[in-house]
């Protein structure tokens, strides 16, 4: 639900931002990876969902942080940019550190650590996957803002994100929107009006 309201207040605001200045270059290169970043949002929307139910919310803060580190990685994979050692050494310290931050303490002082705490809680993977899907879809979103203008990328992916956040919304429970409150549909406006500005 939060995702739905937010990413329709985001696309409300490109039609804004198209209509106040219209530039409706769209090219055909502009398809592909429009869709490639309607499927890798989406996936790291559910998956991040997903595990906020299974998950503490320390472990869902932490591992947002890596954000930046699967931003390099698929930047490096997807668009062939080069990463330099430093910034390998930043990944793979990044990694190290979230793990180390869930080895939990032991209870005698003979007892081992367990070194894949991390991965053993239930919805690390699915952070994991959120994370990665959600970098992924920058360069997508990037190659198609150039292929078209970006208020029109704006009002073309936050129209597919918000209508595929409803649909999987009304699938799961019709009446869901009649339950939102007042304040709570003006804090998630609010929110979207921030993320779309």
């Amino acid at each position: 639900m939060v995702m739905a309201i937010m990413f329709l207040v985001c696309a409300i605001l490109g039609l804004v931002g198209f209509l106040w200045a219209p530039q409706s270059r769209l090219t055909p290169a502009y398809w592909l990876p429009f869709a490639a970043s309607v499927i890798t949002n989406c996936i790291g929307n559910f998956c991040y969902l997903s595990a906020l139910q299974r998950t503490p919310v320390s472990l869902v803060g932490a591992s947002a942080g890596l954000m930046p580190v699967f931003a390099a990685l698929t930047a490096w994979l997807i668009l062939g940019e080069t990463l330099t050692d430093k910034q390998w050494l930043g990944i793979v310290l990044s990694f190290i550190g979230l793990v180390i931050t869930y080895i939990p303490a032991r209870a005698t002082a003979v007892e081992r650590h367990d070194f894949g705490a991390f991965f053993k809680h239930r919805g690390a993977g699915l952070l994991l996957l959120a994370m990665a899907a959600w970098s992924a879809a920058i360069p997508f979103d990037k190659q198609a803002a150039q292929a078209a203008s970006v208020p029109l990328h704006m009002l073309l992916i936050y129209a597919a994100l918000s209508t595929v956040a409803f649909t999987s919304l009304w699938y799961r429970d019709p009446h869901a929107l009649r339950h939102l409150a007042t304040r709570d549909l003006t804090i998630i406006g609010a929110a979207g009006l921030l993320r779309g500005l």
